[in-house]
């Protein structure tokens, strides 16, 4: 699949098109749930938008396992703030491997519900289905990055796990 068509997946899969239209353009994908972003390394940059941000998360935690998971992808898009209630990169992934955050880990599949964007804050719900067949649903909220490090970025400032 060259570069323009897999834009063009992204675009069409991100609007949440109905499957006809992915048919159409040769996308595989079925309702919402999205092939990954990339088989490369990916690191916050201002050309990320706040749903690529929302699946880096996602499919970092979804290769993983509880003892071999990517903190440092997963803190490195954590806003200031949400760092600042860690002590660390490891503390901040051992925070994923506990309840409510644990079937994030390993998950076999994720639906990914529209975006919300308000006043410069992004929120986009991912709800996940476990190898034993639960599913759960997490709320990310995202904000733009102010600081030096990556000013416009966006960056994850809090995961929401909703418990039934």
């Amino acid at each position: 699949m060259g570069m323009k068509q897999r834009i063009l997946c992204r675009a069409v899969v991100l609007g949440l098109v109905s499957t006809v239209l992915l048919t159409a353009t040769g996308c595989a994908a079925i309702e919402s749930v999205i092939d990954p972003v990339s088989a490369e390394p990916v690191a916050p940059g201002t050309e990320l938008e706040p749903e690529e941000v929302v699946r880096v998360q996602v499919e970092a935690l979804q290769a993983a396992s509880a003892d071999d998971l990517d903190g440092e992808l997963l803190y490195a898009f954590a806003s200031a703030d949400y760092r600042a209630a860690f002590d660390g990169v490891s503390d901040y992934a051992e925070h994923f491997t506990r309840r409510p955050y644990r079937p994030l880990i390993g998950h076999i599949e994720a639906r990914y519900h529209p975006l919300e964007l308000d006043n410069g804050l992004a929120r986009q719900d991912v709800t996940v289905t476990t190898e034993d067949g639960e599913t759960r649903r997490f709320g990310f909220l995202l904000t733009r990055s102010v600081s030096e490090d990556c000013d416009g970025c966006w960056l994850i400032e809090a995961v929401r796990a909703y418990v039934d």
